[in-house]
């Protein structure tokens, strides 16, 4: 797959997150006559929190909905992350084992022993 391809392929599942949270909003809010839209103070109140709040801090169905959002674009992203450069990268065993023993043994390397 190109840059171009999966830039695109991306940008495709954006846009579906996107119009899926503005449908989800919209349906929240009193639409008045003139077509304008009133957000409810609590959703104002519950949002500006949420804005403020860094992602270790929310509560874990907060961070489960920010999951599911990444779930979108995970399996277009995934086989990047599984390479032992983008483990190294994000400071993980080469092998993909959070417990393994192997000091940095790639899976081959591996004897029964190790895992």
């Amino acid at each position: 797959m190109t840059t171009y391809d999966l830039r695109e392929q991306l940008a495709a599942i954006e846009h579906e997150r996107w119009a899926h949270w503005q449908q989800w909003m919209h349906a929240q809010c009193q639409r008045h006559e003139n077509g304008s839209l009133t957000i409810p103070a609590s959703l104002v109140e519950r949002w500006e929190r949420q804005i403020a709040t860094p992602y270790a801090d929310l509560t874990e169905r907060e961070k489960d909905s920010d999951r599911q959002q990444v779930d979108r674009y995970l399996p277009l992203v995934s086989p990047p992350v599984a390479t032992p450069s983008w483990r190294a990268f994000l400071g993980e065993s080469p092998c993909g084992d959070p417990g393994c023993p192997c000091g940095g043994a790639t899976p081959a390397d591996h004897t029964e022993e190790q895992g």
